[in-house]
């Protein structure tokens, strides 16, 4: 019988299927054994063993020829897993075969450390598991016996099979992350590594950069980080694409508006998603930083950024820098840009991927020294037309001399414009701000607005007319006061919807003056303590002074109460304005003085636009109150407890002796300055000027402090000169520091001495 059916039509066909089973099973074997090698290279833990699970389950299948088709379904499933594992162990070793041999055992920790991929092929491991023990339920069985058990066997092939195939689509793409994005993320870590190494090498060189602390990373920019999400979406969108297209119509790209338009955070929010491969560097202005306002700290912090953004870089800008560093630390921009800039960026591969560079509030920029902003500006746009990956993206206010600049460019070819007050979407996007904003005020409780006024979001939109300080300020205002939120915006809306269109600026004015009226309205005829209230606002609006940057930026109660403005002031104004101050949480000691929006102080200490008396800050007259405060606590004894003194006494007293001259020179003569002047230049300007601790700075140039002392005494000339003994004294110092500079240049040195003998 047995020999009838091996030679019947039926049993031939059988054997045909045996020998096409035969070679695929070979086939798969064969492939599993080059992924395992494959692996071994660098070995992804649990990796074997979920080759070795797949061996033995393809073992078990081999021997149930008798389900042909069943059983090669369930081969074509494990094929394709192991296809999935083959591809994922080379993608592997192609991105690893630069890593030395040396630096191995770090690429094995890197590895192992890996959580995401680990937990991937231990989920893998345990899957096959499951389909290794299903499969040894199949029964070793002669081929004749397997004839009954027929239906029996083919479902467990199907289940074998379907197991497969989830656990090879599990692999793939588990939670949304695809087997390559992990394979990329390992390898960026083991990239990561050898990055930080040249770092580390190469940080003394550096670190001689001096770069200002711009970047978007910087807590100076926190205030151009709140973008809320959904809002602005179309020109992040258009930006994100025009930085990674490799050949777009422009590499320089001007996003211009006017101020409040939200520039700074549309920037901020670029740069923030961009991947770190496409982010080169970024630079945000802020004119009342000093080291954050200079055009000539803007080349050497991009070639910091870019150092700390790029391996290929690191080596190629630290040598640029110690090379550009030992000729000059003042050169011109040109240079600056070519060799901290340009050379290095050179030396990368064309078909490197498009790299961003970003300047935000380039109108924030000092204008000071020259042309120095309208020529770094078009240096960019040279660098831009030179190096063919990288792209420019400056968001400034559309002032002049910085459009001229930009117009008149050799490079205006590549320089492309988009004007903010021409997105279509910018009133749906402060729509949607205002309403998720009240939303969320109105769901903590007591907050009514939204009920009693239905038509507020809308309202208020309309009074925001484009401006996105405006919409972000008035909903603090109103979140803040929330009991009081529908007279407040009664008021508003009664006061600034007669406006005209185009009138934004002075609803934003309006809006200012009623927050100063409604915070200070309680206790405008207590005048010692309104007093107060002013002094505050000048420190708030004036303490910025010329080339000072102290860490912490800005001035807290403990600081202020060392010049004269009690602790319990400075905390009642924070508090008062919470709506147009940086402040999250509750309002303690430390807690600064810091606005929101430059757009402020500058309503602040404009008359044009500030017309209560009580809260313009004249800026020659805020300064005089500076000075004088800052005049008397370096005469005051003080200095005998700067040692155990903590660090707001430390900071304030610093921040003395570094700006005092800086906020004279720009102030209005008072008597009481002048006295206090004359105190000081009889007790401790000697001591001062001679840059002696703890009243000079020992990192000082000792000229540039003579020519500080003297522009002290040309402002005294220049606005009184009527103390003929404080002019003398002023001459006899500065004249006594010339005399002792002079013979210590003169005087020959040791070494100079040796020489000679």
């Amino acid at each position: 019988m047995a020999s009838q059916l091996q030679q019947s039509p039926q049993s031939s066909q059988f054997e045909s299927y045996h020998n096409r089973l035969d070679a695929l099973l070979t086939t798969a074997k064969g492939a599993l054994g080059i992924a395992a090698d494959v692996s071994s290279d660098l070995p992804i833990p649990g990796l074997n063993n979920a080759f070795s699970a797949l061996e033995q389950v393809l073992g078990r299948v081999e021997k149930m020829r008798s389900n042909k088709q069943e059983a090669k379904d369930a081969v074509l499933s494990i094929k394709a897993l192991r296809t999935v594992l083959l591809s994922s162990a080379n993608s592997l070793r192609s991105q690893t075969t630069s890593i030395k041999q040396s630096e191995h055992h770090a690429a094995r920790q890197t590895l192992e450390s890996s959580d995401i991929l680990n937990d991937r092929i231990t989920a893998l491991s345990n899957q096959l598991v499951e389909v290794q023990n299903i499969a040894e339920v199949l029964p070793k069985r002669k081929r004749w016996s397997r004839l009954v058990y027929t239906q029996q066997d083919a479902d467990l092939l199907r289940t074998i099979r379907s197991r497969v195939d989830e656990a090879k689509e599990n692999f793939k793409l588990q939670g949304g992350i695809a087997i390559e994005d992990l394979l990329r993320e390992v390898s960026y870590r083991l990239q990561r590594t050898e990055h930080d190494r040249l770092l580390r090498d190469y940080n003394n060189y550096l670190e001689k950069l001096n770069p200002a602390d711009a970047s978007y990373r910087s807590s100076l920019t926190d205030e151009k980080s709140r973008l809320q999400s959904g809002t602005r979406e179309n020109i992040l969108h258009d930006l994100a694409e025009w930085a990674m297209e490799k050949e777009p119509a422009c590499r320089v790209l001007v996003l211009h508006g006017r101020a409040g338009m939200g520039k700074s955070s549309i920037v901020h929010a670029l740069v923030k998603r961009l991947d770190e491969s496409r982010r080169g560097a970024s630079f945000f202005f802020n004119r009342g930083v000093p080291e954050c306002s200079d055009a000539y700290r803007v080349f050497p912090a991009i070639a910091y950024q870019l150092a700390y953004s790029h391996q290929a870089l690191v080596a190629l800008i630290a040598e640029a820098s110690q090379g550009h560093l030992s000729r000059s630390r003042s050169q011109a921009l040109e240079h600056q840009l070519e060799d901290l800039v340009i050379h290095p960026l050179s030396q990368l591969p064309p078909s490197t991927l498009p790299l961003l560079l970003a300047l935000d509030g380039a109108d924030e920029c000092s204008i000071e020294r020259g042309d120095a902003v309208s020529r770094m500006l078009q240096l960019l746009c040279r660098a831009a037309g030179r190096i063919s990956f990288l792209r420019i993206l400056i968001a400034t206010r559309p002032e002049t001399y910085i459009m001229d600049a930009l117009h008149s460019s050799p490079e205006a070819k590549i320089i492309g414009y988009r004007d903010l007050q021409q997105e279509q979407d910018i009133d749906q996007d402060i729509r949607l701000f205002i309403r998720t904003e009240l939303t969320n005020t109105a769901s903590r409780g007591g907050f009514a607005l939204l009920e009693e006024r239905s038509d507020a979001v809308e309202d208020l939109t309309n009074l925001a007319d484009g401006l996105f300080i405006y919409a972000s300020t008035v909903v603090r205002f109103l979140s803040r006061d929330k009991h009081q939120a529908i007279r407040i915006y009664d008021t508003l809306l009664g006061s600034q919807g007669r406006l005209g269109p185009n009138r934004m600026y002075e609803k934003l004015d309006m809006l200012y003056s009623t927050i100063l009226d409604n915070a200070f309205g309680d206790i405008r005829n207590d005048k010692e303590r309104m007093d107060y209230v002013h002094r505050a606002l000048c420190w708030m609006v004036l303490q910025k002074a010329d080339s000072v940057s102290l860490s912490p930026a800005y001035v807290n109660s403990k600081g202020l109460a060392l010049v004269g403005i009690p602790t319990y002031i400075t905390l009642d104004v924070i508090d008062r304005l919470r709506s147009v101050l940086e402040v999250d949480d509750e309002v303690t000691l430390t807690t600064e003085l810091r606005t929101c929006h430059a757009s402020f102080p500058q309503f602040l200490t404009d008359n044009t636009r500030c017309r209560d008396p009580a809260f313009f800050v004249d800026p020659q007259s805020g300064r005089s109150f500076i000075a004088t405060s800052l005049i008397d606590l370096l005469d005051s004894d003080i200095v005998r407890s700067l040692h155990d003194a903590d660090s707001h006494t430390q900071w304030m007293w610093k921040y003395a002796t570094l700006a005092w001259d800086k906020h004279i020179i720009k102030a209005r003569y008072t008597q009481q300055l002048g006295q206090s002047l004359r105190r000081f230049a009889e007790t401790h300007l000697e001591q001062w000027i001679a840059c002696a601790e703890p009243w000079g700075g020992s990192d000082w140039s000792a000229h540039l402090v003579v020519d500080l002392a003297q522009s002290v005494q040309e402002w005294y000339k220049e606005h009184n000169g009527a103390d003929e003994g404080l002019t003398l004294l002023l001459t006899g110092i500065i004249d006594k520091r010339v005399k002792s500079l002079a013979e210590s240049t003169l005087q020959p040195t040791e070494d100079v001495d040796n020489w000679e003998d």
